[in-house]
Formats: C-alpha cells, sequence, structure tokens
C-alpha cells in the first residue's frame, strides 16, 4: 500500500533537510526537489528524468528493476529486470527515458544510476540501460509521469514509481490514481517498478 509521507516530511526536503531515517525494513523514495506539478503528466520531448532519494532502513542488499511494457491496456509478458547493490541507507536514483534511434522509433532507452556515499568517503556509482520495444507505438501524447513526490514502502514489496504513458491525445485521471490506472486507459505505456530484496 502507498502511504504518502506527512507534510512535516514535504517541508523538511524543500528546506534542505535531510528526514529522519524510515522504521527498520522500509523504503522511502522521494523527489530531490519538488518543483510544482511535479506529479502531473510531463510532456516528453526526447529525454526525460527523475531524480529521488532513497533511504532505506533494512538488511536487504539488492534494489531491483522492472520494466514493463503495457499495450492497448494491459501488461505484457516477460518484462526486463536488473538490479543493483545497496551500500549505503542514503543514496540518490536516477532514472532517465530517451527516444529510440531513427532505425527503431518504437523503441525507448531506459537507464538508470544509483549514487551512493562511502562511510570512508568518496562515491560509489551503478547503473546500466537497456533497449524497451513498445508495439504499435501510437502516434500524439507521450507524457512521463511520477505519481507522488514521496512513497514509503515495506522491504520486498514491489511499487510502480516511475513511467512513460503513451496515447493519441491526453489522458486526464483522478488525483492519487496509481501508474497501473494510468496504464489501464492508455493505448501503450512503460512502467518502472522497484523493490528492496534479498
Amino acid at each position: 500500500m502507498r502511504r504518502p509521507l506527512v507534510p512535516v516530511l514535504l517541508l523538511l526536503i524543500l528546506s534542505g533537510c535531510k528526514p529522519k531515517m524510515p522504521p527498520t525494513g522500509t523504503v522511502r523514495l522521494y523527489l530531490k526537489s519538488a518543483p510544482p506539478n511535479a506529479t502531473a503528466p510531463q510532456l516528453h520531448s526526447s529525454t526525460s528524468q527523475v531524480l529521488l532519494n532513497l533511504d532505506y532502513s533494512g538488511s536487504k542488499r539488492f534494489l531491483e528493476y522492472e520494466t514493463r511494457v503495457w499495450a492497448k491496456g494491459a501488461p505484457l509478458p516477460k518484462p526486463g529486470r536488473t538490479r543493483d547493490i545497496l551500500y549505503s541507507p542514503r543514496s540518490t536514483l536516477r532514472l532517465t527515458f530517451k527516444d529510440g534511434t531513427p532505425k527503431n522509433k518504437s523503441s525507448f532507452e531506459f537507464s538508470h544510476e544509483l549514487r551512493e556515499s562511502k562511510s570512508w568517503g568518496g562515491e560509489i556509482s551503478q547503473g546500466g540501460s537497456s533497449t524497451i520495444e513498445v508495439p504499435a507505438l501510437p502516434p500524439g501524447w507521450v507524457a512521463a509521469l511520477l505519481p507522488q513526490e514521496s512513497i514509503e514502502m515495506p522491504e520486498g514489496q514491489a511499487i510502480a514509481v516511475w513511467g512513460l504513458i503513451l496515447h493519441p491525445q491526453g489522458i486526464v485521471m483522478p488525483a492519487g490514481s496509481s501508474l497501473e490506472q494510468w496504464a489501464a486507459k492508455a493505448e501503450s505505456a512503460i512502467l518502472i517498478t522497484l523493490k528492496v530484496s534479498d
């Protein structure tokens, strides 16, 4: 279940102060900076990107990424999966979508970069990229969507945190709609799901 953070935490984030660590066994994701209308669809033009803080209190070692394509309102089988190692309780996560090549316009490149500070100084940077094919890519409206400015989730639970929504024209959804609800209304979508696991 998604649990929006209390306003006090959002005020701390906006003021530049680091909030307290979440309870043991909990993952917290929140925007590194929260511009106006951060959770509204952001029109995609060549590149879309989001920068998140990731705080985690627990013993799990990996951050797992799943990229799943939706078409005609339903998820397709065989999502892409990869993972990074968690070295630090606080890290920064950058997620990016880029348009495919001129020879393959029905695809997008998804990349992820996890930056963590070492306890003895310096940084560790991990990441990777993959090409995602979108069947029957519709012309028209393409938007990146972050449904919440902040999310808390139990370790081991997978939650879709960011996505690319594709439709012949713009879509309007009620406030608080999940990425899955957006994808179910769209011609196509790519959802990025995160999970902290062993």
